[in-house]
């Protein structure tokens, strides 16, 4: 049309309606990616698979190191692990649920322990090396998913195509953030 003479009008926003646009826009790409960020913040926990313990020793029972269960290959446990197999342990993970969800404050005979938690977004690792079937030896405990524990126990070599280790007659007990700076470095 515009050819006959006749002129097209473009159309004409406002400058007020044009930053209105613009935040609406900014805000629907903003505010979800800032939630996702948020929440990642809000559920991260420190990792102790790297961590070493300052001391050997806690009490009787040895300070378990995360790096020492690591297996290079599946074929079989590594000198630092053989070290561990068979004694009594202080180990310091995350309370997890080892196969189905379970409730938090429902009671437990047994779950795994992980030296990370994950986050809201991503899921803890559960790599067969690094993950701890927890048999406790009293009485059901209540459950808390990603909870900072402290567990005692025998840890055993033990196979089931999800874990290399267990730890029998076990003790639990919930522990601080700060305990893993007083322990580890």
């Amino acid at each position: 049309m515009a050819r006959l003479g006749i002129k097209r009008r473009r159309p004409h926003l406002s400058r007020r309606r044009e930053i209105a646009l613009f935040a609406l826009s900014a805000s629907v790409i903003a505010i979800p990616t800032l939630a996702a960020v948020w929440a990642v913040i809000v559920t991260t926990e420190p990792d102790l698979s790297n961590l070493i313990p300052i001391n050997e020793k806690s009490g009787d029972d040895l300070l378990l190191p995360w790096p020492a269960l690591a297996q290079e290959n599946m074929l079989g446990l590594t000198k630092e692990s053989m070290k561990f197999v068979g004694t009594r342990v202080r180990a310091l993970g995350y309370m997890m649920e080892i196969d189905q969800p379970v409730h938090n404050g429902s009671l437990v005979s047994q779950f795994a322990l992980l030296p990370e938690p994950g986050t809201l977004r991503a899921p803890a690792h559960r790599f067969e090396d690094q993950m701890i079937l927890v048999r406790l030896r009293d009485q059901p405990q209540p459950f808390s998913a990603r909870r900072l524990v402290w567990v005692w126990g025998a840890l055993r070599a033990f196979s089931d195509g999800r874990f290399l280790y267990r730890l029998d007659q076990a003790r639990v007990q919930p522990a601080e953030r700060r305990e893993i700076w007083d322990y580890f470095r």
